[in-house]
């Protein structure tokens, strides 16, 4: 993501394409050394998975605790966002709360139940937001779409609805990934709770051998080919009922290719020892210089006063 001004309205979290790679590499690079084999790879990194999820545990485990404190007391919209997020998530949520409180918001025009709002801090903010708010289904939008971007409300949003007496985050605009119950209750933004759901592609070859191996073993007798023919046109019924047409422009070879993927070389190698980094700019080679150049002086500076000070011991004895 090169510029974030252009992704308002796709989610990412509020992280930059680089900093997923930065940090994982990061966190490898403690355990790992470019002369390393596959065992010592594989072994390493199960280490590092290990550290993750224990860590992970623990942070579920300070959530379920719960933040005690609060900005404000006896505050509803701050108590029920205690009760959903997480305790990171809550303090951002806190955060924007504060940051709210402290803008203006006036009403531009009034259609009911819509009602559009102006908010921005009278001195801080050189832009102000436009706030569309729904009265009667509590909907709300604003153009600085920090919630489409993070799946956090912003804090002119959270304005709006402490200024109109809303006392509770709508459904709509709590994220499953920043509850309490992100590990098992939510999947893919779905509001249902579901436990032990398999990944649809995982899911998909499983099905994809089993139905092969039931082909294969029923290829050679009559009587078995049409149960699986009959079944087939049963289930493809069933199947039509719930999502509609079914897709039938799936050839053998790409099921061949889902099965038994085509693993290629990559078109490089690099050579065993060489450090994976990324090239340096040309601001960044003389930010680097410099910063060689004033430690390199610190440590001259550092020498002489410890030489200046011996030469003074042994005047004074």
């Amino acid at each position: 993501m090169w510029c974030p001004a252009y992704n308002k309205e796709k989610f990412s979290g509020g992280i930059l394409s680089s900093q997923r790679s930065e940090s994982t590499n990061n966190s490898l690079r403690k355990k790992l050394h470019p002369t390393h084999g596959l065992c010592e790879l594989y072994k390493n990194f199960i280490h590092v998975i290990e550290d993750w999820r224990r860590r992970e545990n623990a942070e579920d485990h300070t959530s379920t605790i719960g933040n005690r404190h609060l900005c404000f007391q006896k505050v509803k919209l701050l108590e029920h966002a205690q009760s959903v997020y997480t305790i990171n998530i809550y303090l951002d949520f806190e955060q924007r709360f504060v940051k709210g409180v402290a803008c203006d918001c006036n009403i531009v025009s009034f259609n009911y139940p819509i009602m559009h709002f102006l908010v921005g801090h009278p001195e801080d903010d050189f832009i102000k937001h436009t706030v569309c708010f729904n009265k009667d289904e509590l909907t709300i939008e604003c153009t600085c779409k920090q919630f489409t971007e993070t799946g956090i409300l912003c804090a002119h949003a959270l304005r709006v609805y402490h200024s109109n007496n809303v006392h509770s985050i709508p459904t709509k605009y709590i994220v499953g990934r920043w509850s309490k119950n992100a590990m098992c209750t939510r999947i893919d933004g779905d509001h249902e709770t579901r436990e032990a759901v398999i990944e649809s592609s995982v899911w998909r070859i499983q099905t994809i051998r089993n139905f092969i191996s039931l082909v294969n073993s029923s290829q050679h007798d009559i009587a078995t080919r049409n149960v699986v023919d009959s079944t087939y046109k049963e289930l493809k019924v069933k199947v039509s009922s719930l999502i509609g047409q079914v897709d039938e422009s799936i050839t053998l070879e790409d099921v061949e290719n889902m099965l038994y993927p085509n693993i290629k070389d990559p078109p490089k190698k690099r050579k065993k020892g060489t450090k994976d980094k990324r090239p340096k700019s040309t601001l960044e080679k003389q930010c680097n210089k410099l910063k060689g150049h004033i430690k390199a002086w610190k440590n001259r500076a550092e020498k002489a006063s410890i030489k200046t000070r011996a030469t003074a011991q042994e005047s004074a004895k």
